[in-house]
């Protein structure tokens, strides 16, 4: 902010919402509420902070609790804490799953020749009465949905009234903490078969999958937490090389601090759950930079 000046509970400065080096906007000191009278632009200390320092609202209301002291704000914060209070989210049992789950171990062993400690940990479960291999989520420890999938049918079902891009399928094999690089791809094989090649080549990085062709804000929000190079790993076709495009548009457009790489696939081959352990250590070692990629491509 610049041009500060204040008249009793009233401060003034040039607004940081619009063009303009005019002193428009006005922050009452007692309320915390702002207003420009130029741009029309209305809100609180909260979303002031949000816009100048591009953080998250939890972020901006503790910077402001913290170094506001002399601006009474209690009002404002209780009001704010309540808005803010995350919803109470469901937690499942999946530990009944696992009581006899060889039917999953057998189809994902033998058919989609994923190793066994792979689904230990990830917790790969069955479902006797759909007759349906079960991939429990996890979000801080906690169940919070599941992803059923019959072995004679191609598409996913979720557990009713999830919100299923708010979260990320990953299988906790490593410390979190250590990484710096994701791989993420679309499904829950993708995920495990790219695990196991991870392990295999012990190679530093972790792997995510996000549901389908498309990265989810919130989503993307949990991986910039935890890493700093994300590594698209799409599907082979139209629809993946899309959700690969928009999934960088969006970081670009969030001026997001992250390295995006896009790692492809052999032609011939669709999905990474389709790809055996050393292709899929190739194309993650041979990945590029997304700026380079889309020069050769012309995009």
């Amino acid at each position: 902010l610049s041009e500060i000046s204040i008249h009793g509970n009233e401060l003034t400065c040039v607004c940081p919402f619009h063009d303009g080096n005019g002193p428009h906007l006005s922050v009452n000191i007692n309320t915390g509420l702002f207003q420009c009278f130029s741009c029309r632009a209305t809100g609180n200390l909260v979303s002031l902070v949000r816009k100048l320092e591009r953080c998250s609202r939890h972020q901006a209301l503790k910077y402001v609790l913290e170094y506001s002291d002399d601006v009474d704000l209690k009002s404002m914060a209780d009001e704010l804490k309540k808005k803010l209070k995350p919803k109470k989210e469901r937690h499942f049992d999946y530990r009944s799953y696992l009581i006899e789950p060889e039917p999953a171990y057998d189809y994902l062993e033998h058919v989609r020749h994923i190793n066994r400690n792979i689904l230990y940990a990830a917790r790969v479960g069955y479902d006797h009465e759909d007759q349906s291999v079960v991939f429990p989520i996890f979000h801080r420890g906690f169940c919070v949905s599941f992803v059923k999938r019959r072995v004679d049918e191609k598409f996913y079902r979720f557990t009713l009234g999830t919100k299923i891009k708010r979260h990320l399928y990953e299988v906790n094999y490593y410390s979190r903490s250590t990484y710096r690089d994701v791989v993420i791809v679309e499904g829950t094989v993708d995920c495990l078969k790219v695990q196991e090649a991870i392990v295999r080549a012990h190679l530093p990085m972790a792997v995510v999958a996000v549901f389908g062709n498309v990265l989810g804000r919130e989503q993307f929000q949990r991986l910039q937490e935890r890493f700093t190079v994300l590594h698209l790993m799409f599907d082979n076709d139209d629809a993946g090389m899309i959700g690969r495009n928009k999934a960088t548009d969006m970081i670009r457009d969030l001026e997001a601090p992250v390295t995006i790489k896009y790692v492809d696939l052999p032609v011939e081959k669709k999905d990474p759950g389709k790809m055996s352990t050393e292709e899929i250590v190739y194309a993650l070692t041979n990945s590029t930079n997304y700026l380079k990629q889309r020069m050769l491509s012309g995009v």
